[in-house]
């Protein structure tokens, strides 16, 4: 390029040249005054010992505590949380606290108390059939203010209790509700959800809302006005589900029914009618009266203490203490210590620092579960007896849209490993001819490794799979003497997947494509990738990186049916050996398999 080309070129996008200084310019200059205010504000905070460290207030971890005002951090020896000094701005009211005490009952009588309350709130049940009688007011006053008790965050009392009695409020109510109510049971719940509603033989219909004698409507408020300013209401959600359930003791101790409705959609046209203020949310619609005399509830069984609460001894507490300081100890040494303690108590070493915490923990967890079985919180068995691993190879076209493409399963790898040695004890492989497009594309074969021929000489979906249930089935019907490492009975088997599309995609496809019903041992499966992000602590990673956290490299070809499956099949076994209990986490809405 001459001289005199480069200088026309140069005043031809002169403007453009101009412009592109002036951004840069203006974007220095602001560069510049940032790092001067931000020096500036952390010289001011270290000449003023006294002044506490702001954290940013981006910070959203836990957003009902979000607060624009600026956030401060307690430290130890400044001893009273620096209440004094926030309450000298508030009234002088505020700041008293009161002598309190309770009567203390012999235990006798506490027992006795416990039981009475118990046998009391077990006759509540959620009743859907009223008796138009009319509820005496005092006693449905009181009833709202025992909710009114509930504890709430800073004692901000986020609930509003409205009822309402007339009829004709109320029937327009039951329509807004059945409207939208109509439109979920339709399209927006889905099958499962539906399912479970139907054993309680509810609908859209909510005849109890006009049955009534009347019905309460809940209102939580995620703020409120002072002197026309804003304040945040704390916990508001917890605060106002927990008045609720005060009050349905309440209701329930003077012989008054309720159900607890929770109606979707509704609360912006109910607030309206009731002229209720906007930042007003609707959390509960509780219609209130007497059981009708034909009153029905479903046959339901409560859980067990056993089953709903864990308890420990004096005893089992301070081991507890134990095993948590233990915990925290890991948190604190370094990488070379703990690939020390691991190798001393024979255990792999390889890893990330947190695979490497998490296996020498579940260690800590395993010895001391074994010299204290009665501590049932640090028995963790897993739920199946065999795990089975499998990873599909479908058609593909790099040249066809992903959405648009008919991907057909041509390979079907199983690899089966035991829960109890954490090994691979047998393998299970087959080809599959595809039903629609028989022929590969060159893009699959490149990337599969599977070539034409092997395709024309393998059989068709619907063959292979009987013949994977019948392995499968085969192997539960061993006998269960003489079990050894290559022939072990399955008393529950657990499919394992790297991710949901397997089962949920490609498994889906193919038994709407062969007109089958699809496979029952399928409905639920684990998703390895989740429950392993969630064990270690790491971040959702495909094979390769699951491999990598563990300090293992993949054997074998990617995009290979059975070398995935295989390598999924060892990140299983180091899972178990290192007290990873896996379990079904996600679950096939097969109703959308033939309605897609």
């Amino acid at each position: 390029m001459t001289l005199d080309s480069a200088g026309s070129l140069l005043k031809e996008y002169k403007v453009y040249v101009k412009y592109l200084i002036l951004f840069s310019l203006a974007y220095l200059v602001k560069c510049v005054f940032e790092y001067l205010y931000n020096r500036s504000s952390i010289l001011n905070n270290v000449a003023d010992s006294s002044a506490p460290n702001v954290i940013e207030s981006g910070d959203k971890a836990d957003s009902p505590l979000f607060d624009n005002s600026d956030k401060t951090v307690v430290e130890e020896s400044q001893g009273d949380y620096f209440y004094n000094k926030y309450l000298t701005d508030t009234e002088s009211e505020k700041n008293i606290h009161i002598p309190f005490s309770l009567p203390r009952f012999e235990v006798d009588e506490m027992k006795t108390r416990a039981r009475q309350f118990y046998e009391v709130v077990n006759t509540r049940r959620s009743c859907r059939f009223f008796s138009p009688d009319p509820v005496p007011r005092d006693v449905l006053e009181h009833c709202i203010l025992a909710a009114g008790t509930s504890p709430s965050g800073a004692h901000t009392e986020p609930w509003q209790f409205v009822v309402v009695y007339n009829k004709e409020d109320r029937e327009i109510i039951r329509e807004i509700v059945e409207d939208e109510e109509k439109v979920n049971y339709e399209r927006r719940m889905g099958k499962k959800w539906l399912q479970d509603l139907a054993k309680i033989k509810t609908t859209f219909v909510k005849e109890y809302i006009s049955e009534a004698d009347c019905i309460i409507l809940v209102f939580k408020e995620p703020f409120h006005y002072k002197d026309n300013v804003k304040h945040n209401n704390w916990y508001y959600e917890a605060s106002v589900s927990i008045s609720v359930g005060i009050l349905l003791c309440a209701l329930n101790n003077v012989g008054l029914v309720t159900v607890t409705s929770t109606p979707m959609n509704c609360g912006p046209a109910i607030r309206r009618l009731l002229g209720r203020p906007d930042h007003e949310k609707l959390a509960f619609l509780l219609p209130v009266g007497y059981p009708a005399t034909s009153a029905t509830v479903p046959a339901l069984k409560r859980k067990t203490i056993d089953q709903i609460s864990l308890m420990s001894s004096d005893e089992e507490s301070k081991l507890i203490s134990q095993l948590t300081k233990e915990y925290g100890r890991v948190h604190t040494i370094s990488t070379r210590q703990l690939k020390e303690e691991l190798s001393n108590f024979g255990l792999d070493t390889r890893g990330t620092v947190l695979v490497l915490q998490k296996r020498l923990k579940e260690h800590y967890r395993r010895v001391q579960s074994s010299v204290h079985p009665q501590i049932a919180i640090w028995h963790r068995k897993n739920p199946h007896s065999h795990y089975a691993i499998i990873d599909f190879e479908a058609t593909c076209d790099e040249n066809l849209p992903e959405t648009d493409f008919m991907h057909e399963i041509i390979e079907v790898p199983v690899v089966l490993v035991s829960a109890a040695t954490a090994e691979i004890i047998d393998i299970f492989h087959e080809y599959v001819k595809p039903k629609m497009c028989p022929v590969l594309s060159p893009f699959c074969k490149k990337l599969t490794g599977i070539n034409q021929t092997v395709i024309n000489q393998s059989r068709s979906f619907v063959e292979v799979w009987k013949d994977l249930e019948t392995w499968i089935e085969e192997k539960r019907n061993l006998s269960e003497t003489g079990i050894n490492s290559e022939n072990e009975v399955i008393k529950s088997l657990c499919f394992v997947t790297d991710g949901p599309w397997d089962f949920k995609k490609f498994l889906a496809k193919e038994s709407r494509y062969n007109n089958m019903d699809f496979p029952s041992m399928c409905v639920q499966f684990c998703n390895l990738r989740r429950r392993f992000c969630n064990f270690y602590g790491v971040k959702r990673v495909n094979i390769q990186g699951m491999l990598k956290n563990l300090g293992q490299e993949f054997d074998g070809t990617p995009h290979s049916g059975i070398s995935d499956s295989r390598n999924i099949a060892n990140i299983v076994c180091t899972m178990v050996r290192d007290g990873a209990v896996l379990d079904n986490n996600e679950v096939v809405d097969i109703n959308s398999i033939y309605t897609a």
